[in-house]
């Protein structure tokens, strides 16, 4: 079955099983691209190839109007409708460049709002894709643009986020909005258009609300638009929109946020020798040690969590990876289980040594 998944670092992990055909062919996750973009970086790790009939990854620009696409294909085999073919070495990160013209030239338009889709396609095979980011690049604006250099400009005192996570809302306080509906621009384009929008709902001279859309994660520029006075300067602050994450997964272990208090990530398995012993150095440095072992495989191994996974309670488990365990809680998080073997010795009194003899 495909399947998307948000690692614990960030971006996607897309996979796609060795399902029957009736099943499903393809995975994919899209997102809408914002208006004024000339293009995007992408960058992206092809985990795990394949042999026929599949690609390990599709870029598409597709109209959600018409349905007309543009594809880039990479590492093609036997079949795939693609506008461009690439090959490209497996296991290693690239980070390739995409233009939004390729459509316009393809089909002669450029719709206002493109759907961007990133696929990994296999019939009756498997593939796997990891993505790291997706940068959108904005359209270059004019050299000698200028704003809210006149008195009858209009002026952005402060704004107040209102409304739920579901339909959030800003209040906007000023001067000089005017009395006829502008535009409340999230982005940095001279073109008020080409960038993101808050739908504005109420509108005088000195007050406007509006309906935020969905933005991704980071600090928006806000400035207010209207016909006849042109544009404020910048809001005095940015607005932040805030990304939610509500699952991780981190080795193959996967944890969603409504799971229960007792969910854990296996950081660590100790399977004896010198490996992982008293002196070794994986238990202060970042790397990682056969980090593809199951939880119930007799290995030793380092998995990515222990040096990114942030706690505050500690669980040691003897003999079996989820019975005859030890917990052990802090007064303060520590942001990783690689920082507290790293950091220098200190004595907690609190912990229970006896205990942890019975169980070993």
């Amino acid at each position: 079955d495909p399947t998307a998944v948000i690692t614990r670092t960030g971006g996607i992990r897309m996979h796609k099983a060795a399902c029957p055909r009736e099943y499903g062919i393809l995975g994919e996750a899209e997102t809408l691209i914002p208006e004024g973009t000339s293009g995007f970086q992408l960058s992206f790790f092809i985990d795990q190839g394949c042999t026929e009939w599949c690609s390990p990854l599709w870029v598409t620009l597709s109209d959600p109007a018409t349905g007309s696409f543009y594809r880039w294909c990479f590492n093609k085999r036997n079949w795939g409708d693609c506008d461009i073919e690439s090959e490209v070495e497996e296991q290693v990160w690239h980070s390739r460049g995409f233009q939004i013209s390729s459509f316009e030239t393809k089909h002669g338009y450029i719709p206002r709002r493109f759907t961007l889709l990133l696929g990994v396609y296999a019939d009756e095979s498997e593939a796997t894709t990891l993505v790291d980011s997706v940068v959108f690049q904005e359209r270059s604006a004019p050299l000698n643009f200028t704003v809210g250099t006149s008195d009858s400009s209009p002026k952005v005192t402060s704004f107040t986020q209102l409304g739920t996570a579901d339909e959030p809302q800003l209040d906007i306080v000023g001067s000089n909005f005017s009395s006829d509906e502008g535009v409340v621009a999230l982005g940095t384009s001279a073109d008020p258009r080409a960038n993101l929008q808050c739908t504005p709902t109420a509108w005088n001279d000195s007050h406007v609300r509006c309906n935020l859309p969905k933005l991704p994660a980071g600090a928006w520029l806000l400035r207010v638009w209207t016909l006849d006075r042109g544009w404020s300067a910048p809001a005095p602050a940015p607005l932040w929109s805030v990304a939610e994450l509500t699952e991780v997964e981190v080795s193959n272990v996967s944890v969603h946020q409504s799971d229960t208090p007792g969910s854990w990530l296996l950081a660590m398995k100790v399977a004896g020798g010198a490996t992982l012993g008293f002196s070794s150095p994986y238990w202060t440095n970042t790397n990682t040690l056969n980090e593809n072992s199951p939880a119930a495989e007799v290995a030793n191994a380092k998995y990515a969590a222990f040096n990114v996974a942030p706690f505050r309670r500690i669980r040691f488990c003897f003999s079996a990876p989820l019975g005859n365990c030890v917990e052990h809680s802090f007064d303060t998080e520590w942001s990783s289980a690689q920082a507290l073997f790293a950091a220098a010795s200190q004595e907690d009194p609190a912990i229970d040594k006896a205990e942890i003899l019975a169980a070993a």
